[in-house]
């Protein structure tokens, strides 16, 4: 997941005139040999192709599928003012679903935060659990912040999710390890009295 989900954040030219033929239909599109003429071409069609975009937006079938027209919508149509109803009126129902990992792939394009921010918020909120939040923040990139949220869990966290860590961090992976090894020998000596 975490490979697709970072490689649909950078696309290629012929990835662009792919989605613009996906939407319309047409084959118009071809004839733009540079990301600036697609850019005019969309530009010139603008109304048309928003139509599009948003159509399709709509009829997406699953996280990935809407994911990946609001990475397309977003660079071609950013800040138009439908758009922005649109990411407005969709929200609430990201929020419903059930899937906490695709509410943050979801809501990262559509809401106006930065990526640690948009974490935190929905941490907060409930919709992450510590390590949740802890593994988001590495995919982010964001070390020291999936260290502050692995640090504040309770029980270890996940192994998996400790080795995901500690291919960023050795050192911090050996303080988590220590902290975790210090609290069940605390919660050892407190629980036999």
């Amino acid at each position: 997941m975490i490979e697709n989900y970072l490689e649909l954040m950078h696309f290629t030219l012929e990835d662009m005139k792919d989605y613009l033929e996906e939407i319309s239909g047409s084959e118009e599109v071809e004839d733009c040999f540079l990301e600036r003429q697609v850019k005019a071409f969309v530009e010139k069609h603008k109304k048309e192709y928003l139509a599009y975009a948003l159509t399709a937006l709509m009829n997406a079938q699953g996280a990935s599928e809407m994911e990946y027209h609001f990475v397309m919508i977003n660079y071609f149509f950013h800040g138009e003012e439908v758009v922005e109803k649109m990411k407005a009126a969709l929200k609430p129902l990201i929020l419903a679903t059930q899937k906490p990992i695709a509410i943050y792939r979801l809501l990262r394009h559509i809401m106006d935060l930065d990526c640690a921010s948009l974490i935190d918020a929905l941490y907060q909120a409930g919709y992450l659990t510590l390590q949740q939040a802890a593994y988001l923040c590495l995919v982010e990139k964001n070390i020291d912040l999936a260290y502050t949220y692995l640090m504040a869990c309770d029980t270890m966290p996940k192994e998996a999710l400790l080795d995901y860590f500690h291919s960023y961090s050795t050192a911090g992976y050996y303080a988590l390890k220590k902290h975790f090894k210090k609290s069940a020998k605390l919660f050892l000596s407190l629980g036999t009295y």
